[in-house]
């Protein structure tokens, strides 16, 4: 009995989803040009690029044509674990990168010069606001000269700036730019509602859909780069009674809280952070 067989070329092509099966040919790939075309695709994150090259070049070096059987034994989906997949992205192209450049000069030159990944903020995606991009505004490098500069802030602000978006992607880059917050730990206090607290960690897992990293944690804990970041609601918090090396405390939208709850948070955050 004739075993199916896939010609080389084709093979390739339909891993790189540059065709279509059904627009299969008996040609085979015989030119440099030709190979190096499917080396130069691009795709949509770091993490495809090594796993799509890695397979391309397995299945360039193999014999010119395949069964369907010894396909299915090559083309094995590379697992990544959680820990492999934030490694690649710190050690890659987050690695030193500044959350943003103020300097509108310097920020195209640079965004130029890197092909897109100029900061922290253009690698992940800007903010959005009625699905269109956002850039930083000046109130917001204010904000981000004062967390710099000052172990402890209070904002008061009017509704829709996007403290909030802005307080998750700081606390992410500080996790990501280098690794002198590993193995400590944020907290992020929100309103009695638990839904809240799952609502802010999953907006910072979000963050990182365009470089398609995954989690793995549960719905009120990330992990970043060796940061354990957990949300509270505000009538939890005896559990971060227990904690240590915390690095960095966000109190979500407090004035809202009732007042008793607020008094028992002060009292754990300065406990936390060293005034008492």
């Amino acid at each position: 009995m004739k075993k199916n067989i896939i010609p080389k070329r084709d093979l390739v092509a339909i891993y790189s989803r540059t065709i279509h099966p059904s627009r299969l040919t008996d040609s085979l790939m015989t030119t440099k040009k030709e190979r190096q075309k499917i080396c130069n695709l691009r795709y949509g994150s770091i993490l495809q690029q090594q796993k799509k090259l890695i397979l391309t070049t397995k299945l360039l070096s193999l014999k010119k044509k395949l069964t369907f059987k010894e396909l299915r034994k090559i083309v094995t989906p590379l697992k990544y674990s959680q820990e492999q997949q934030q490694t690649t992205l710190f050690s890659n192209i987050i690695l030193n990168k500044p959350f943003w450049i103020w300097n509108i000069k310097e920020h195209k030159a640079a965004d130029i010069l890197t092909n897109g990944y100029c900061c922290f903020n253009h690698i992940i995606g800007l903010p959005k606001k009625n699905e269109e991009d956002k850039p930083f505004y000046d109130y917001e490098k204010l904000l981000f000269d004062t967390l710099q500069q000052h172990k402890h802030g209070w904002i008061k602000k009017a509704t829709g700036l996007g403290i909030t978006e802005f307080m998750l992607r700081y606390m992410a880059w500080l996790c990501l730019k280098d690794d002198r917050l590993s193995n400590s730990q944020m907290s992020i206090v929100t309103g009695p509602r638990i839904e809240l607290a799952i609502t802010l960690i999953n907006r910072m897992k979000r963050l990182f859909d365009r470089l398609q990293l995954s989690f793995d944690t549960k719905e009120t804990v990330i992990e970043l780069n060796g940061v354990h970041i957990e949300a509270y609601p505000s009538h939890h918090l005896d559990s971060m009674r227990g904690l240590k090396d915390v690095s960095f405390i966000l109190l979500d939208e407090p004035i809202q809280w009732l007042e008793e709850k607020l008094v028992s948070i002060n009292e754990e955050f300065s406990r936390k952070i060293g005034l008492r």
